[in-house]
């Protein structure tokens, strides 16, 4: 798979940034937007294929610490990590094992098995921040940080961690199962509308629809709670094009907008069968690109990518492939 492009590569086109944030992992924007810390540090963000509830309780930070602790053969103590090489530390996280409810009880609505994730520690994140921001909006304040947001998510956000290595084709039913543990209280219910809903596919088919689902009403949750604010405005996108890497089955996996945002789909790594935008001349998604990368930097700029703003009744969210369309009402509008 092709790495991911990056603003500083983006043709000396780079989005401003003195008045908002936007972060690599769109959770972390999130996290920010409701850290009372934060306030006045920025004046709007981009939440980018990120999820509103995946920070974790400060048990659960500590059982991974400790997790990686006894590997390296280390005491769990800050300063312990100070003359670990980089490489003994990667190694070590390459190490451990996918977290979930077994860990501490936290259910992880998150993508991948990244062990790292904001942490409820009590200062900068006392609650999830969907539930920290809608919290905001019942007691009739503004927002902490970020008056303007805008938001989205990819429509096979989990395509990315079931296609390339092959397990959309060759995962088990217990590896289904624990997909579902991992995510869900009530991990039977949830696999029992998969199977009702595509009763042809199979467990790798399941995992993919699933994971995508649960991450994207993350992202709904804090979509909904951002634009019940007083004196906010939210803007919520759906990225819709489908790379037809790995025989069509990439589709608009996580990731693959990111050279759209940049406006750098030209490089040759991301074309290809196995590669992120698949095969075909690089032409055809120019349009696209250029499109989207304006509406970015408009956004940056002004504070608006030039459609109507979301609100929890219409849900007015833009769906980007090659046409755009306004759509309001879908249940996986973010």
């Amino acid at each position: 798979m092709a790495g991911r492009p990056s603003a500083s590569s983006d043709h000396g086109r780079r989005l401003p940034h003195r008045d908002h944030a936007r972060c690599g992992r769109g959770r972390t924007a999130r996290a920010g937007l409701a850290a009372p810390p934060a306030a006045g540090l920025f004046r709007r963000a981009i939440s980018q294929s990120g999820n509103g509830l995946c920070a974790v309780p400060s048990d659960h930070s500590l059982a991974i610490t400790r997790q990686v602790c006894a590997l390296l053969g280390l005491p769990p103590r800050a300063e312990a990590f100070l003359g670990v090489d980089d490489a003994r530390l990667t190694a070590a996280v390459d190490e451990l094992p996918p977290t979930g409810p077994a860990l501490s009880g936290h259910v992880d609505p998150s993508l991948g098995n990244s062990p790292f994730k904001p942490v409820l520690d009590g200062v900068l994140q006392e609650r999830q921040p969907a539930l920290a921001l809608r919290a905001a909006g019942r007691n009739g304040a503004g927002p902490v940080a970020a008056r303007e947001l805008l938001i989205g998510t990819n429509a096979d956000e989990a395509a990315l961690y079931t296609v390339p290595d092959g397990a959309v084709s060759a995962m088990t039913p217990g590896t289904l199962a624990a997909v579902a543990a991992r995510r869900s209280a009530r991990p039977e219910a949830l696999l029992a509308h998969y199977r009702t809903r595509f009763p042809d596919a199979g467990p790798g088919v399941w995992a993919t629809h699933l994971m995508t689902d649960v991450y994207r009403a993350g992202s709904r949750a804090l979509a909904d709670a951002h634009s019940a604010l007083p004196g906010t405005r939210t803007f919520a996108y759906a990225f819709d094009w489908r790379s037809a890497a790995f025989e069509g089955q990439l589709g608009a996996c996580h990731c693959v907008e990111l050279p759209f945002v940049f406006d750098r789909t030209e490089l040759p790594a991301l074309h290809g069968a196995r590669a992120l935008l698949g095969p075909g001349r690089p032409g055809r998604v120019a349009g696209l690109a250029a499109r989207t990368h304006a509406a970015r930097v408009a956004f940056a700029t002004h504070g608006d990518p030039g459609w109507q703003p979301y609100d929890a009744d219409g849900r007015a969210t833009m769906h980007l492939d090659h046409s755009w369309r306004l759509r309001c009402g879908a249940p996986d509008v973010a």
